[in-house]
């Protein structure tokens, strides 16, 4: 892997990191998933999307026992039915059973499996929003020090970028695989952290690392500018990244801490239960040869649909459904030092001859300014609302193109009244 740009001075050990290194952290975030991520295009037919069986649902819910039963159920009904053993089944018998029997149970069903469903989504989608803005407030983070720490400074650069990258990296690896020491170890031998901090943060615990290493982000960066003669509100902009940096981690992690309460998480897998139970016998009390395979798809619906749910309630991990973590990282220390290590064409001589260059562009003729009638634009210092007699006696002379007498007169009279 190489940059589009010659870097600006020799790099140091976190560039090489992120050069000899980009794959191996990826795969450290990302343990090889039971099924790989797909990708997929909305104007594929209906047929071709349906009836696909990789990269769905479909395999987790049929290696599941209860589905088995289930269709065993099923069958089971419909073979003692056909048989003659359950002839007496239909209508208000005593094993009969009437579709309005289970219409209860399945509405109200299909509220609480809506309303779970929908609250994982918006969950998903919260945890997608704050993940990509932590990536976002670090990149932001590392425009500053590139804009205030000169060439001097740039080892402080270097450190600080490097301690808070490692921030988000520990934060991560908190979140999806957990911190062994088979990573430590990797991410020591791509330079993203030394022995010495390693035994340093072991200290603590897992949860507080990831805050540690922030602050010593902070520390370094105000070294760096101080150095370097910066203003003061330089380093307050990093400051307030920070923090932000660290709020975005503890909105992520309290949101992965409060799951759905297991009581409402027991009410709708007994009523997915219940119904799908009742189905199998109503459904095998047919002769149609449609009812297994009607019954197979309800059962494969609903029950897909609860295999779904605790992936978009917590997509930190090595599943088809979760966040490519590894990945995002990996792009985001390409990003970082792609930024750390390149010159901008034209700082050396503060961009004067890019500023001549400018100035020899022929310029655009620019269009006239629009005139707006006196609904839009405030007149005298008035808006249309508190225009009085003085304010509309203007109106002759600046709107005259857009407005006749009659016209003016009939709004002064509007307005007086």
């Amino acid at each position: 892997m190489s940059f589009p740009h010659e870097p600006r001075v020799r790099y140091g050990g976190f560039r090489r990191s992120v050069l000899h290194g980009l794959d191996s952290v990826a795969k450290i975030l990302e343990k090889p998933p039971a099924l790989a991520r797909v990708t997929y295009d909305a104007s594929d037919g209906y047929f071709y999307t349906a009836l696909r069986f990789q990269g769905t649902v479909l395999p987790m819910v049929v290696l599941r026992i209860e589905f088995f039963l289930l269709m065993c159920l099923h069958f089971a009904t419909l073979l003692m039915y056909r048989g003659g053993l359950l002839e007496n089944a239909r209508g208000s018998g005593v094993l009969g059973l009437e579709w309005h029997d289970i219409q209860v149970i399945n509405a109200v069903m299909t509220f609480f499996l809506v309303f779970y469903n929908n609250q994982a989504f918006v969950r998903y989608c919260f945890l997608y929003n704050k993940a990509m803005k932590l990536l976002t407030v670090v990149s932001d983070t590392n425009i500053v020090w590139c804009l205030h720490l000169p060439l001097p400074q740039l080892d402080h650069f270097r450190l600080a970028s490097r301690f808070l990258m490692l921030s988000v990296t520990l934060f991560f690896y908190e979140n999806v695989v957990g911190l062994t020491d088979a990573g430590w170890r990797e991410m020591m031998a791509h330079q993203l952290v030394t022995a010495e901090e390693r035994e340093f943060l072991e200290r603590f615990k897992a949860r507080n690392r990831s805050s540690i290493v922030a602050q010593w982000s902070v520390a370094v960066s105000d070294s760096g500018l101080k150095l370097a003669g910066a203003k003061h509100n330089v380093m307050k902009m990093i400051e307030a990244n920070v923090h932000a940096c660290r709020g975005l981690q503890q909105d992520i992690a309290v949101t992965r801490a409060l799951p759905m309460p297991f009581q409402y998480f027991h009410l709708l897998k007994a009523m997915i239960l219940a119904n799908l139970v009742f189905l199998a016998y109503r459904m095998g009390l047919t002769d149609s040869v449609w009812a297994p395979f009607v019954y197979f798809s309800a059962a494969a619906v609903l029950m897909g649909m609860m295999e779904l749910t605790p992936h978009l309630s917590n997509p930190f991990g090595a599943g088809p459904m979760d966040f490519p973590i590894g990945k995002w990282l990996a792009d985001a220390m390409e990003e970082n030092a792609m930024m750390m290590e390149t010159t901008l064409p034209g700082i050396t001589d503060k961009f004067a001859r890019a500023v001549e260059k400018e100035k020899a562009v022929p310029k655009q003729p620019q269009a006239p300014p629009r005139r707006y009638p006196h609904w839009e634009e405030p007149i005298g210092g008035k808006t249309s609302s508190c225009l009085d007699r003085e304010a509309t006696d203007g109106l002759e002379s600046e709107f005259t193109p857009l407005l006749d007498e009659d016209h003016l007169a009939s709004r002064r009279r509007v307005l007086l009244i």
